[in-house]
């Protein structure tokens, strides 16, 4: 039991690294595209500064970021749904009557 705990734990510290360096990835990516539309169209009333920071914020509440989450949500759901069927599985093998008992 300890040893599956353990595997769980080293599962749950891989998937926080992919979500921190997904996240990392595409805030830089968000943030080299709003560069890239405000150098290409200068006459704004803002600073650029400015621009990407506003670019930044609306993607923070976009649902991309949210869909992130989908690194920790879909794997976990999986491994549950594996565990639960392997579980009922076994159940309904051990508990079932075998030939022999049947008489």
């Amino acid at each position: 039991m300890l040893f599956w705990v353990f595997r769980l734990i080293i599962i749950f510290a891989i998937l926080t690294v992919i979500y921190i360096a997904l996240s990392f990835y595409y805030r830089w990516d968000k943030k080299r595209d709003l560069n890239a539309e405000y150098t290409s169209n200068p006459s704004r009333d803002q600073k650029q500064e400015q621009y990407v920071a506003e670019g930044i914020s609306s993607y923070d509440r976009s649902l991309k970021k949210k869909l992130l989450l989908g690194v920790y949500i879909v794997p976990i759901m999986i491994v549950l749904g594996l565990l639960f069927i392997a579980n009922f599985m076994c159940c309904l093998l051990y508990t079932s009557p075998s030939p022999r008992d049947r008489g």
